[in-house]
Parts: structure tokens; sequence; C-alpha cells
């Protein structure tokens, strides 16, 4: 109920629900938290959500640094959700498909037979890019050390930030030292 959230700790309980789904309302709270009340939040929320992630592109080779640092940008992104959108609704997923690259997600689903919203759909579309179009960004990512510098290698070659938030990084070290 929007009139039972009163504050961070009602919030941090909804979303540990095992039906929680996130929600445009839900993530623009978070976005707009400030760093302090954003870093109680993430040692909140359940290790779950970030665990199928970093498992999944640790599975395909990538350091768990490197998976922290793609993960963190992920829920800075999104919260992980798979149906958020941003940028006055042009972007959309975990990822924030934007023009283009939100097509070619659509076209990648549809040719496996899977739903756009489906969260191992777009982690795999995103491992596609990484390979095929934003290899660039992949071969960056590959030189980092740490979960800071992965993040921000991530945020800069992949995502494309004009704007950086040291966010993305406190996401990537909480989750490579908690996930």
């Amino acid at each position: 109920n929007y009139f039972a959230v009163k504050t961070i700790d009602d919030i941090i309980n909804v979303v540990n629900r095992a039906t929680f789904q996130y929600n445009t309302r839900i993530i623009k709270y978070i976005l707009n938290l400030d760093e302090g009340t954003f870093v109680h939040f993430l040692k909140n929320i359940s290790k779950e959500r970030a665990k199928q992630p970093i498992d999944f592109f640790r599975n395909i080779g990538l350091n768990k640094e490197q998976a922290s640092g793609i993960v963190g940008n992920l829920e800075a992104e999104s919260g992980l959700n798979t149906t958020t959108r941003g940028d006055n609704r042009t972007s959309y997923g975990i990822a924030q498909w934007h023009n283009q690259r939100l097509t070619n997600l659509r076209n990648f689903a549809s040719s496996r037979g899977s739903s756009t919203d489906d969260f191992k759909t777009q982690l795999e579309y995103l491992w596609h890019e990484l390979n095929t179009s934003e290899n660039e960004a992949l071969q960056h990512l590959m030189q980092t050390k740490t979960p800071t510098e992965a993040a921000r290698s991530f945020a800069y070659k992949f995502e494309r930030m004009k704007q950086y938030n040291t966010r993305r990084e406190n996401s990537a070290n909480y989750f490579y030292n908690n996930v």
C-alpha cells in the first residue's frame, strides 16, 4: 500500500517480499535517495536479486570484479527491473536500451521465442551486444581489475554515460563484497 510506506525501511520490507516486482514509482524513489540512504537500501535488500546476474556473468567467463561492475550499473539504471522505462519512456529494460538497441533487443527475444521482459533474455542480449556491436566496451571491461574500474568502464563504454555518478561504483563494490 502506497500510504503505508513512510520510510526507507518500509521500502526495504516491500522490496524483500517474494512477490515484489519493481515499478516506476519505486525506481524513481530509489534513484532519488541521497548517498547514505542508498547504501542503507543496498545493504538491506535481498542478495538474491543480484545473485542471478552476477552468476550469469561469472559463468560465461568474467571475473567477480567485472560481473559486479556490470551489475552495479544495471542496478543504477533499472534496479534490475526488466520492465523499467526511462528517458521519457524511450528506454527500456535492465540496461535501459534505447532506439535501435531496443529494437534489436525485441528482435533478439523474438528470434528465441522469448519475452522481451524475460530477465535471462535481457542478460543474454547484453552479452550478445558485448560480443558484437559493443565489443569495444567488452575489451575495455576485460582490462579492469577492481569493481570500481569495471563500473566506470561499463558506464562510459556500454551505457555511454554523459554524467557519471558514484552510485554505480558503490553498488558494484557492494555486490562484489556481499554477493
